[in-house]
Formats: structure tokens, C-alpha cells, sequence
């Protein structure tokens, strides 16, 4: 039982650890949805993709919309 503890307690370490970087208020700051965004449009790009990438609010009211450089309308309609 001690081991599962110890065991138990490593894992949740880097959880804590990240925990504090994620914001405490009801709301994504524009900062946060950026790197979001922004993150997901480079992953598009290195798999070959011209896409557009929305981050939308609690409420669904689009916060950032990327639309990369060769990507056609209909990605961001």
C-alpha cells in the first residue's frame, strides 16, 4: 500500500507543477488564446495544412481567429 502511495504521489507531481500555469478566472485571457492559436496553426502548417484556426469564449464568441497566409475562404467562413 505504502509503494501505490509513493507511486501515486510521483504522478501527480508534474500536475501540480503544471496547474499553476493555467488561469484561475472564468475567462481564457487573449494572451492564452493566442499561443492557442497560434500553436495550432504551426501544427497545421507542418503537416502540410493552409488552414484557419478560431479560439471561441465561454459563451462561443469567437476571442482569435488565424487565418494562415494561403488558405483558402471557406476556412474561416
Amino acid at each position: 500500500m505504502f509503494r501505490l502511495t509513493v507511486l501515486a504521489a510521483a504522478l501527480a507531481a508534474p500536475l501540480a507543477a503544471t496547474a499553476q500555469d493555467l488561469p484561475t478566472s472564468p475567462y481564457l485571457p487573449l494572451s492564452m488564446a493566442l499561443d492557442a492559436a497560434s500553436a495550432a496553426l504551426a501544427a497545421c502548417a507542418d503537416e502540410g495544412h493552409n488552414a484557419s484556426v478560431a479560439v471561441v469564449s465561454r459563451d462561443g464568441a469567437t476571442k482569435v481567429l488565424l487565418k494562415a497566409d494561403n488558405s483558402g475562404p471557406h476556412t474561416a467562413s
